[in-house]
């Protein structure tokens, strides 16, 4: 059983990587695809369309979801500018977060030694 639920799931990762390349979109670099494949077979319909309406992945909408908003619906697809842009500022998150660290680190060393 385990088995076939193996070749259902490379089946829809090839299918979904050969859509995606044919559109030239890339994959999403934060929950990869897996994620979105082991959600659309526990479900059986796209787990991000609470109208259950797509009942495919890729569904016929997400090539236009993609031009609208650099994204698909389950932002499992993405056009290689909007997913530049997306780790840019995932980085810089990431950076800034670990500055404001840094300077609370600064902050409670230097009350450290004022106390008597």
């Amino acid at each position: 059983m385990r088995e076939n639920m193996d070749k259902d799931i490379n089946k829809k990762r090839l299918e979904i990587l050969a859509w995606a390349s044919k559109h030239d979109l890339v994959i999403d670099p934060f929950k990869g695809m897996d994620f979105h494949i082991e959600s659309f077979f526990k479900v059986g319909f796209c787990p991000c369309d609470k109208t259950r309406a797509r009942v495919k992945c890729p569904c016929d909408e997400s090539l236009a979801d993609v031009l609208k908003a650099g994204h698909c619906l389950c932002q499992l697809f993405w056009e290689r500018k909007a997913v530049i842009k997306r780790v840019k500022k995932y980085i810089k998150e990431k950076e800034d977060e670990q500055k404001h660290r840094e300077k609370n680190q600064e902050v409670r060393g230097a009350g450290v030694g004022n106390q008597s």
